[in-house]
């Protein structure tokens, strides 16, 4: 039996991703998504 814990973006920290292109727009330059925060995934695994 294997038991395995993954940790994803463990310091929560913020990334930012779809800045705002548009040079008319008053959110220029600004971030409008983020990708997830913290995530924990346990699995185990059984051989026979």
């Amino acid at each position: 039996m294997v038991v395995a814990v993954d940790a994803f973006n463990a310091l929560n920290h913020v990334n930012f991703q779809n800045y705002v292109g548009t040079l008319s727009s008053p959110f220029v330059g600004r971030a409008n998504a983020a990708e997830p925060a913290r995530q924990l995934q346990l699995s185990v695994r059984f051989i026979f």
